[in-house]
């Protein structure tokens, strides 16, 4: 193959990109159509420059890798679309397992439409398919990179299909009902306009309340892994977690700690939006009165927190909030030591 770069000149043929497919993804099928690797796809057209780097997996592939104004002229795309196909901002590394819906890939095959992978699916908070309202399939992250051309995704998907038939997974008596991890990723990460019940929150900031809540039910959970909403049978109570940092459209960082395996973030998050949307933790096995998760609540991680948002989840840490200057000038102490005082507080008030 053989491709001008020159300004208003393309390839003969690019296939079209699905809707909400990942740009690695869809190189892949261009690169695909013309009999070439990623690779030497993407240094033929000149967007690879780079002979001495190794080049990202396709699925974390991002538009500041590339040369953008020459993959763009390729594709004939601007370089705005370009960017709305790539995988959100996850820095270390993605999560140990990602997920893909079964039942997506089967649809488009009843389409006649060629398997594809969703940039949807690379959020860390992606755990149920927004069009399906079924939980995520889990897929190793290893599995993923092993992938080095589009028609990879029919083998992927048969595997996939044949151990999720297999596989068994419920929680006491019956399957975990998806639907609070579902409306977590609405307001989290489609954005569609739905709102936590205490009001308009910025993203950034729920993604800070999700960190923080998702902390204190995995700290409660390993100290007691029979009790409360992680209390799943036959369920470790060592998981492997992480600290996922992503970029939002804005160029802010949230920080989210996050088990790396699928299943375990989707029992996790399912019970984070839980909380968060039928307020108080006791709704959820969680002694809301429970002295560390007071003191949890209440501490320097809550300061950007609307103080609706933690008067909702846990009105006792709420209260101590506002308590603070109260305190400061009863306890005489200064502001830095506050988050020691609030500990104490939290105990005695548990303890009242």
């Amino acid at each position: 193959m053989t491709a001008s770069t020159a300004p208003g000149c393309g390839l003969p043929f690019v296939p079209q990109a699905a809707g909400g497919e990942l740009l690695g993804s869809w190189l892949l099928r261009i690169a695909d159509v013309y009999g070439l690797s990623l690779r030497s796809f993407l240094s033929r057209l000149g967007a690879w420059p780079y002979p001495g780097r190794v080049l990202p997996h396709w699925f974390a592939l991002r538009c500041v890798d590339l040369q953008l104004d020459l993959l763009a002229n390729a594709v004939r795309l601007s370089p705005t679309e370009l960017a709305a196909t790539e995988p959100p901002g996850c820095r270390r590394h993605w999560p140990q397992e990602l997920g893909l819906c079964l039942d997506c890939l089967d649809a488009a095959a009843d389409l006649g439409q060629p398997h594809f992978w969703s940039r949807y699916w690379m959020h860390p908070l992606a755990t149920v398919c927004r069009l399906h309202g079924t939980w995520l399939t889990p897929v190793a992250a290893k599995d993923l990179a092993r992938i080095r051309h589009a028609t990879d995704f029919v083998g992927l998907a048969d595997r996939l299909r044949s151990s999720h038939e297999q596989e068994q997974w419920h929680v006491g008596e019956g399957p975990l009902d998806p639907t609070h991890a579902l409306w977590l990723q609405s307001v989290c990460v489609d954005r569609t306009g739905e709102l936590p019940p205490w009001g308009r929150t910025p993203v950034e900031t729920m993604l800070r309340i999700v960190d923080t809540l998702a902390r204190a039910l995995m700290a409660a959970h390993a100290a007691d892994p029979g009790q409360g909403p992680l209390g799943w049978c036959n369920e470790s109570c060592e998981w492997s977690v992480s600290i996922f940092t992503l970029e939002g459209a804005s160029g802010q960082r949230s920080q989210l700690t996050l088990p790396v395996r699928l299943r375990h973030r989707q029992k996790l998050l399912n019970s984070v939006g839980g909380v968060l949307r039928q307020g108080a933790l006791t709704r959820h096995g969680l002694d809301v009165g429970s002295p560390a998760l007071t003191r949890w609540l209440a501490s320097a991680s809550t300061a950007h927190w609307p103080a609706a948002a933690l008067a909702w989840i846990c009105p006792q840490a709420a209260e101590l909030v506002q308590r603070q200057e109260e305190l400061r000038v009863e306890l005489g102490v200064s502001p830095r030591y506050f988050k020691a005082c609030s500990a104490l507080m939290a105990g005695a008030f548990a303890a009242s």
